[in-house]
């Protein structure tokens, strides 16, 4: 989605549903948010954070979810600002570049 001021994008977020397998039910994963440098400070994140809520309860969602650089501290006193709160209970991981070819190459899909 795009933020607009007097006609021209100032910020933008995207996002995307997925299902939390514990509750059954959907949830919004907001993968960004970014308000431009000149458009900060003057409410357009959290206004785009609250149309992206509506758009969450709209649909049934029983959370929003995002993640944020832990050395990002302006991001995330933004975040908590909002009312959000870190997870305890879960860990990211992630595997990327070599690791994710050679997970690739043990054959899940083709071994049947």
């Amino acid at each position: 989605m795009i933020c607009e001021v007097d006609g021209r994008a100032a910020g933008f977020a995207t996002y995307f549903f997925n299902i939390s397998t514990f509750a059954g039910r959907p949830g919004l994963y907001m993968e960004d948010l970014y308000v431009r440098k000149e458009h900060r400070g003057k409410g357009l994140g959290k206004a785009i954070a609250s149309y992206l809520a509506e758009i969450a309860l709209d649909r049934g969602c029983i959370r929003m979810d995002w993640a944020v650089l832990d050395w990002n501290a302006p991001s995330i006193a933004f975040y908590e600002s909002l009312g959000a709160g870190r997870t305890k209970d879960w860990i990211p991981y992630r595997i990327s570049g070599k690791a994710l070819e050679d997970l690739a190459l043990r054959g899940g899909k083709d071994s049947g």
